[in-house]
């Protein structure tokens, strides 16, 4: 592989975030209007007993609605500053009046101001090493057992899971890693027996022959009991997943079907569009050969530095990812989630594309219109990232390998394979650690997971991400809703009268279910 396509492999491992450099712990510590700034003291190392350290992990907490014993909607952060996820995310807050829920909103370590080791976090691996997502998911139930032990008033208060992205994946996970949480009741054991015989009516018969359960023994007994053990209602009852891409991961999903539903995207906006962007690669290319076609580049795309020959592999690397993220953020209304952008972006890019007779003009304007839709950028800059901050780039490295690729025929890039060995290069170089590409699969039970229980997997159709996230029911409580003309988790989003009307039906249908969860949870006395 040439180091143009190591290049580009190595950045299209990145998840999208809100907030760029989110790993600097310079953030202002400014409550998000309505809520309250928060702090859990957690261990840096929940697995070991070798390392006594802890660090503060910050949550923000917003009790308006709030009523005894009502819900907790908790956001598991994922990669960013949690102020930003609490900006663009509000269907929790418009859900809390109708459930009197508490709403919080948790930051994901190393990330925000959750750092376990404040400015030497990021000095090495030694430090850097407890950034993974099974120490996140156990700072996140030391959390909730914490708010039971110090808040009385939600001591039996059922928690929802909610998260988008990555997030989405936390929210899922943390339901097949903690379903219960016991010790968040608050009671001792023989008082939560008693409780639960009360719950389904202590001396009912049937019931007393469910909890006993089929006469079974040997390795299926223990597996028989667990899958009935997580159908029990739980303090962590549910979880809303949108745009979780659990499947995304070496072995399970095609590598190519990012591209694919990316390639759709701008299909549907304008069926001439992905041609054209196809087409502009071989362009691309052959100007950048001579000095003369590198500087037409840099005139045409309005760059900051003049391109050198080692430049183009960054230029490509610059173009792939912008189409990648304008088809995961083409929202029905003006937006600024990443940057801001006018309504429908895709098919304004596409309108600029596909109207110039030249193919490498339009794609320039399409460029600047990602990155200079205000008009206040005087000029791009092709070495800034457009996401990520170090903390997911350390993250993209070690568990979270989530492949992409393109064959340059059946979607609008150039053909990039997917090549482990090379990333796995790139990683060592950069943080002197090596991906461990299918320990996510063993950790998270990969694409069996009918044995968990009560969660919602949302997505929508214009996110290239949903290629590598559930989209089929796999039981009554693992449900799957796709929308239509929705992109990356627009369900979770403030409301807007733009919605397409699926997103729409989506929120009622989510809110529907959370409420019939939440009556199942008190009918079992809880």
């Amino acid at each position: 592989m040439d180091e143009q396509r190591v290049s580009l492999a190595r950045l299209l491992f990145v998840y999208v975030v809100l907030s760029q450099g989110s790993f600097s712990v310079s953030v202002s510590v400014a409550d998000v209007p309505g809520y309250k700034t928060s702090y859990v003291e957690v261990q840096v190392d929940h697995f070991s007993f070798a390392n006594p350290d802890t660090f503060q992990l910050r949550y923000l907490v917003n009790d308006t609605y709030f009523k005894d014993g009502g819900p907790i909607f908790l956001y598991t952060g994922n990669e960013g500053d949690i102020e930003g996820f609490v900006k663009n995310t509000g269907l929790l807050m418009e859900m809390a009046p109708r459930f009197g829920a508490m709403v919080i909103f948790a930051e994901h370590r190393y990330y925000g101001q959750s750092m376990p080791y404040g400015e030497e976090s990021f000095k090495d691996p030694a430090h850097l090493g407890y950034l993974t997502s099974t120490q996140a998911l156990a700072d996140f139930a030391v959390l909730i057992t914490r708010l039971r032990e110090t808040a009385p008033e939600a001591a039996n208060s059922p928690v929802f899971a909610f998260g988008g992205s990555y997030g989405g994946m936390l929210a899922a996970w943390i339901r097949m890693k903690y379903p219960h949480l016991v010790a968040g009741w608050q009671k001792e054991e023989g008082e939560a027996q008693e409780q639960l015989e009360k719950g389904y009516g202590g001396g009912d018969e049937e019931y007393q022959q469910q909890l006993a359960g089929p006469e079974i023994e040997g390795p299926e007994a223990v597996l028989t009991f667990l899958a009935f053990m997580l159908s029990l209602p739980s303090p962590l009852s549910r979880s809303l997943a949108s745009a979780a891409s659990i499947f995304q991961y070496p072995g399970i999903t095609d590598c190519e079907a990012y591209s694919h539903v990316a390639t759709r995207t701008f299909q549907r906006s304008a069926a001439g569009c992905p041609g054209r962007i196809r087409s502009s690669w071989d362009i691309i290319e052959d100007l950048g050969k001579t000095d003369t076609g590198r500087q037409n580049l840099t005139s045409m795309f309005g760059l900051c530095e003049r391109l050198t020959a080692d430049d183009m592999p960054a230029l490509v690397d610059w173009l792939v990812n912008l189409w990648m993220i304008y088809a995961l953020v083409d929202y029905p209304y003006p937006a600024d989630f990443l940057t801001p952008l006018p309504a429908w972006p895709v098919k304004e890019a596409c309108h600029l594309i596909t109207s110039n007779d030249d193919v490498l003009s339009g794609v320039a304007a399409a460029a600047k219109l990602y990155f200079n839709f205000t008009g206040q950028t005087a000029c791009l800059d092709i070495s800034e990232p457009y996401y990520g901050g170090l903390a997911w780039q350390y993250q993209a490295c070690t568990e979270q390998i989530e492949p992409i690729c393109s064959n340059g025929v059946n979607d609008m890039f150039p053909a990039i394979p997917w090549d482990l060995s090379a990333f796995s290069e790139a990683c060592y170089e950069r943080w002197k650690v090596r991906p461990r590409p299918y320990w996510a699969v063993t950790e998270y039970w990969g694409r069996n997971i009918s044995a968990a229980s009560n969660i919602i997997f949302s997505n929508g159709d214009l996110d290239p991400w949903s290629a590598g996230c559930v989209l089929k029911s796999l039981s009554d409580s693992l449900v799957a809703i796709v929308m239509e003309d929705a992109a990356h988790h627009l369900d979770l989003r403030p409301s807007n009268t733009a919605d397409p009307p699926s997103v729409i039906k989506a929120r009622a249908q989510e809110a529907d279910i959370i409420e019939k969860w939440i009556q199942e949870y008190r009918a079992a006395g809880f």
